[in-house]
């Protein structure tokens, strides 16, 4: 949540007015002024206001999402420097404290030492562009079947038992193969709701439009290849973020 004066706010992100009301973010964020490290600023602040530690479980080698708001204070990260930030992944970078194989559960820490989890993992088997993509094997030559364990029960339970508070989960709709229509849609398709409202409340979904300027050329690419099999479909250009309260049994 920003405290600036109203004039000065982002208005797709929650702010407080002059009157000391706090305004939600909007189910769409545009991220032509707004970056996604901003957009992850904003739900931890709107939705975490207690959070204290934070478990960046697929931080990647350039860490987009947080690393504009991180301190290193005798050898730990700290978000804002404040806020204990623990990254981790499947292989070393800069960032990562520790190595971390999601798909190889159960997790080595104890129950509920986090209280958030952002989880970000390469959401699509198209992930030229993504290094984890190589470093979690996703390719052209992957089904969707290989993107869902990403968020299978094993990892959704894991998460459960190590978090606090809740978590924030990232995901995409795509098309595959990737010059076809066919949708895979990321809230019914690749994320099982059922199984996850087991584990967490759902509060809220937020969609993301970003603007990389690598989209004209992929979009050119994308369209030549289509005209030439004769499909007509959408590009995606967005992704989700579910927030998710954790429950209790």
């Amino acid at each position: 949540m920003s405290s600036k004066s109203e004039s000065e706010v982002i208005y797709d992100l929650s702010y407080t007015t002059l009157s000391g009301v706090i305004l939600p973010p909007l189910s769409v964020i545009s991220g032509i002024k707004v970056k996604i490290h901003e957009v992850i600023d904003c739900l931890i602040r709107y939705y975490f206001p207690k959070c204290k530690s934070i478990w960046d479980c697929t931080c990647g080698t350039e860490n987009y999402q947080f690393h504009d708001y991180l301190v290193e204070i005798n050898g730990d990260w700290y978000y804002h420097g404040k806020i204990f930030y623990l990254p981790t992944d499947v292989r070393r970078t800069k960032w990562t404290k520790m190595l971390v194989d999601l798909l190889k559960p159960p997790y080595p820490f104890r129950d509920e030492v986090f209280d958030l989890i952002v989880y970000d993992p390469p959401f699509t088997p198209i992930a030229r562009t993504d290094k984890r993509g190589d470093d979690y094997g996703t390719s052209e030559t992957h089904s969707p079947l290989y993107i869902k364990k990403f968020y299978s029960e094993d990892v959704i339970k894991e998460f459960h038992r190590v978090c606090r508070q809740g978590v924030i989960l990232r995901g995409q709709d795509f098309y595959y193969p990737p010059i076809s229509d066919n949708l895979f849609l990321w809230l019914h398709d690749i994320i099982d709701l059922e199984m996850l409202r087991k584990y967490f409340k759902i509060v809220a979904v937020h969609v993301y439009r970003f603007f990389h300027t690598a989209v004209p050329l992929i979009r050119t690419r994308i369209g030549r290849g289509l005209m030439n099999k004769g499909y007509r479909r959408a590009m995606v250009t967005h992704s989700y973020l579910l927030i998710g309260y954790k429950k209790r049994t």
